[in-house]
């Protein structure tokens, strides 16, 4: 069995280009279809074959301006992010009462009149286009969601499914969290919406390379090019394009002809419900049913926090996965750490007084009160912003170039990949659709708090806010995984039907409630 040691320093080139060079990549814009040339570029490069960019029709969408102006109490001017695909206000906004209403449940507004009202709405959709009909229809005038996860002073961008696109019928905004709440505190507040959110039919586009095998049977690697319209998507999803790449590179240089084609793809338009992805397997299903797992990379990048395998498939693949990240369990052919081509030493000591006492980090290495240098400390800023309030492009504004994590000195001590190994069905990221038509799949994801990451969908998305390390772990992951299912798997192509009703039901609430 190889062993893969996935190189920070190429993913910080591939970031460089996708975050600094391109930027903000939005589903449908040029900048999203130079990302997917960049793409497609590298896997020439590598050596892959049958490299292809493909388009599909999508609305673009965007905005200059979206605020709400608080003309009770102390005359405020909230920044706030439209609802992707959402309606427009009148050019001098909509006046009225501000009702909060806690999630917007059918109990909720029955205890409110929300006749011309501006309605305040703890939480988003959740997936029910029930919620969103009778929203349409309360005679409400329009909506500013709080997006609970994100207790936090700066603007959250959501979306909605691409789908849902001619249901959203009001303007809407998502407001932050601390500002929603100084509103929800007033009694009948007077409130101005203002938004001049437009879209218009375009395209996005999606692109793959083949490493080719010996059989019709295939492995998808996946990770998406969009960002969300705020941001620069470095960690989503510029850090699981890179480490795809990387993982690719790897994969490439072993010279081995494997049993199943690895195809390594960059879905187009993820940011609302991963259309890219489902245009994709709609297109391809021949492909998708001949697939035996697909490796799905989103969002893997945060400088702290915990890793996710989330896992829709048999028990002898979740097994795969927890011997890859379990600290003691004999290896099913090597753990992780010695995929990233790092030896484990014959055993490791315990830790020394003189040393000091040591804490060992999620990540498994060891660090020690007073030690310096580069993987000791790393002085991390969540991102510098510009005197406008966005994030800074540049060097000439004082801002590091590189990534914000340092790279980590050698390791004493043999660094096993810790996460959580979850049977979990997530409708959120690119391997769902392959999900619906039964092909198993592994979700590399990371968070630093519950559920997500304090700078997801906002403006501090950007270099600063991300690790090439952490990232050269979850390429070296992604490519160990693709080599078992490309050469002996030890899982079937299979769901469990707990799993597979659990899909279903999402596939139907998610992109079967257009109407």
């Amino acid at each position: 069995m190889p062993t893969f040691n996935a190189s920070p320093e190429a993913i910080n080139r591939h970031l460089q280009v996708l975050c600094r060079e391109i930027g903000n990549r939005l589903a449908a814009t040029e900048a999203e279809r130079r990302a997917a040339e960049y793409v497609a570029d590298q896997m020439e490069v590598l050596g892959l074959e049958n490299v292809t960019l493909e388009s599909f029709p999508f609305h673009l969408w965007g905005y200059e301006t979206a605020r709400v102006d608080v003309l009770s109490g102390d005359g405020r001017s909230i920044e706030c992010i439209p609802i992707a695909n959402s309606q427009p206000t009148p050019a001098t906004g909509i006046e009225a009462e501000a009702v909060y209403v806690d999630h917007a449940t059918p109990a909720d507004l029955a205890l409110h009149d929300m006749q011309g009202k501006l309605l305040l709405i703890w939480g988003m959709h959740e997936g029910d286009t029930r919620k969103l009909h009778q929203l349409n229809s309360c005679g409400a005038v329009g909506l500013m969601w709080v997006d609970d996860r994100f207790p936090v002073e700066w603007p959250v961008s959501a979306g909605a499914p691409y789908g849902w696109r001619d249901i959203i019928a009001l303007p809407q905004v998502t407001v932050p969290y601390w500002e929603a709440l100084e509103i929800a505190k007033m009694a009948a507040p007077r409130v101005r919406l203002v938004s001049d959110a437009w879209r218009e039919e375009g395209e996005s586009v999606n692109v793959w390379g083949d490493l080719p095998g010996g059989s019709d049977e295939m492995v998808h690697m996946t990770a998406h090019i969009d960002s969300v319209i705020v941001g620069t998507g470095a960690e989503d999803d510029g850090s699981g394009i890179a480490a795809t790449l990387e993982a690719a590179r790897m994969l490439t240089e072993l010279g081995e002809h494997l049993e199943r084609t690895i195809r390594f793809c960059g879905f187009g338009a993820e940011e609302q419900l991963s259309e890219g992805s489902r245009v994709y397997v709609e297109r391809y299903p021949d492909a998708a049913d001949r697939t035996r797992l697909v490796v799905n990379l989103d969002s893997v990048a945060a400088i702290t926090g915990r890793n996710q395998f989330m896992i829709v498939g048999p028990e002898e693949l979740r097994e795969v996965c927890v011997r890859m990240t379990t600290a003691g369990h004999r290896p099913l052919r090597e753990p992780l750490a010695e995929a990233a081509g790092i030896s484990a030493p014959a055993a490791v000591p315990p830790s020394s007084e003189a040393r000091g006492p040591a804490a060992v980090t999620r990540g498994g290495e060891i660090h020690r009160p007073g030690e310096t240098g580069p993987g000791a400390t790393r002085g991390v800023s969540a991102g510098t912003l510009s005197e406008h309030g966005g994030i800074a492009h540049g060097q000439e504004l004082g801002r590091p170039m590189q990534v914000g994590h340092s790279h980590r000195t050698a390791r004493e001590v043999l660094p096993v990949l810790s996460g959580e190994v979850l049977m979990h069905v997530s409708p959120y990221s690119d391997m769902f659709a392959f999900n619906v038509r039964g092909c198993p799949s592994v979700f590399l994801h990371r968070m630093n708090q519950a559920g997500t990451r304090y700078f997801h969908h906002s403006r501090l998305d950007d270099l600063q806010s991300v690790s090439a390390d952490v990232i050269a772990l979850h390429a070296s992951a992604a490519a160990h995984l693709a080599h078992i299912a490309a050469t002996d798997p030890p899982f079937a192509r299979a769901i469990p039907e707990e799993q597979m009703a659990q899909v279903r039901e999402l596939a139907e609430r998610f992109c079967g409630g257009e109407g």
